[in-house]
């Protein structure tokens, strides 16, 4: 086999199997010998079952020759294959003259059908590609940002700030205001009595030392705050103010204030610098985990793209993914897992079917009975799914999750046959959620089931199908409303 373009290359690649088999179907239903070559006419795939080659040993589809040419009761078809408005590929077919007819409209159909895998290499391959540099960058962050403790939340944050300042000054209170989206200031933390005094008017600060320190970004320091403020402000004394502003990469993203230190003593340029110290490193770490959160939701909406992308293959699922993984986090709480279990259950949940984005839509839309090797096919969807994310090494646990979602509590499930505690726990929490969805959610080859048959059904299928723990925190979480019902014609 050589070389081929680009598109038919990445084909090959991702979905060999899928080729052959289109190529297969083409030369069983037209009965011919069948060649895919690409745009320099090298051949990329041939299919020439002996009952169906021609004589001439010089033709291409047929022998491998060449030459395109057969014997006068023989005629060679060809039909471009495009991705796009790009030629990527030619079908050729050599069938005998009486059979034409036939063979025309079937080489065009399959050549919009390898043009539609192309597309959807194409598109797996640039879903991948982003997953991979988000995580990345995602990681990157963790690292240059731990010291920092960047994995917080703003609010942590500014929790942590307002003890260290009460611990470095000893004032009455500390407040920790950020700015919102609409540049308001947001108390996030307080230690200590009353925040009044950071609004009192004073000077030439007219809306108090806070909006000022928050307007110009500069650090300020005020004695006798309230002696001479007009009301509602009169007779809450406060003697002295110091402010520092939260600024990272010349951003101002809200300010640190204490009040009146214990001893009396007013506030000094020595307390100041203390404070932006720990008001600096401490900007450092908000401005890094709001980054942190921002760019994990970037990397979450590419996640559900591509968990949209495969549900949508088939109308019957749209919505499916979103909904197990709801329902499986819900059974995790249910569980106690810790934080970090709770998100990669997440991103298991949302890519629990990517695998089946290589399943031929003939295969997931029949409405009758799968075949022995149509249900073949469809048993490949974990390991395929897993091959898919293995190479994103933040998605190893998730890749292993998803390759062992059908595992059954008794061994009988696929692709190991692992049974029992050697399934891991999350593998075991999806496979009830995605269950649950199936039975409740109508089928092109079934109606859905109300939610108490479901129920029934995997009450039954405890501890043969199913782990019985799971099971008890499923129904728990269904108890408390938290379990998504599957998408019908009637919802």
């Amino acid at each position: 086999m050589t070389t081929a373009t680009p598109g038919l290359e990445l084909l090959l690649a991702v979905a060999p199997q899928t080729l052959s088999r289109i190529l297969g179907e083409l030369s069983q239903m037209a009965g011919a010998a069948v060649t895919l070559s690409d745009e320099r006419g090298q051949v990329v795939e041939r299919l020439a079952p002996p009952e169906y080659a021609c004589a001439h040993t010089d033709c291409l589809p047929c022998h491998g020759g060449s030459e395109p040419q057969c014997p006068p009761d023989w005629a060679p078809e060809a039909v471009p294959v495009h991705y796009r408005s790009q030629q990527v590929g030619q079908l050729i077919a050599c069938a005998p003259s009486a059979r034409q007819a036939l063979v025309r409209p079937l080489l065009e159909m399959t050549a919009l059908r390898v043009g539609d895998q192309v597309w959807a290499a194409y598109e797996l391959r640039n879903l991948s590609s982003e997953i991979v540099c988000n995580y990345e960058h995602l990681a990157w962050l963790c690292e240059a940002s731990h010291k920092y403790a960047s994995t917080l939340s703003p609010e942590r944050i500014c929790e942590r700030l307002a003890e260290e300042v009460t611990a470095q000054l000893h004032p009455q209170n500390v407040l920790v205001a950020l700015l919102d989206e609409n540049e308001q200031p947001r108390t996030c933390a307080c230690c200590g009595d009353s925040t009044d005094a950071y609004n009192v008017p004073v000077g030439d600060m007219p809306r108090g030392v806070l909006a000022h320190v928050l307007g110009t970004g500069q650090p300020a320091i005020v004695g006798n705050v309230v002696h001479s403020a007009p009301p509602p402000f009169p007779g809450k004394m406060v003697g002295s103010v110091l402010c520092v502003p939260l600024v990272a990469n010349d951003k101002v993203l809200g300010a640190v204030c204490a009040r009146d230190k214990l001893s009396g003593e007013e506030f000094f340029a020595v307390d100041m610098k203390l404070a932006a110290a720990a008001a600096s490193h401490s900007a450092m770490a908000i401005s890094n985990s709001l980054l942190f959160k921002d760019i994990k939701e970037l990397f979450l909406g590419t996640v559900r793209s591509l968990a949209s992308a495969v549900d949508a293959k088939d109308p019957y699922t749209l919505g499916h993914s979103q909904r197990v993984t709801r329902s499986a986090l819900a059974i995790a709480e249910e569980l106690n897992l810790p934080p970090e279990d709770l998100e990669d259950i997440q991103l298991a949940g949302l890519l629990h079917d990517v695998g089946k984005i290589g399943i031929p839509d003939h295969i997931l839309l029949k409405p009758g009975r799968l075949n022995d090797s149509e249900w073949a096919e469809v048993k490949k969807h974990p390991t395929r799914g897993e091959d898919i994310l293995r190479p994103i090494k933040q998605m190893n646990r998730v890749a292993t999750w998803i390759r062992h979602e059908h595992e059954r509590w008794d061994g009988s499930g696929y692709p190991d046959g692992l049974r029992g505690q050697d399934i891991p726990l999350c593998s075991r929490i999806i496979a009830v959620a995605d269950a649950f969805d199936a039975l409740t959610s109508d089928r092109s080859y079934r109606d859905a089931v109300s939610a108490e048959s479901a129920i029934r059904q995997l009450k039954a299928a405890a501890s043969t199908d199913y782990d019985p723990l799971v099971i008890q925190a499923f129904l728990r979480a269904y108890e408390r409303g938290r379990i998504s019902e599957g998408k019908t014609s009637r919802s």
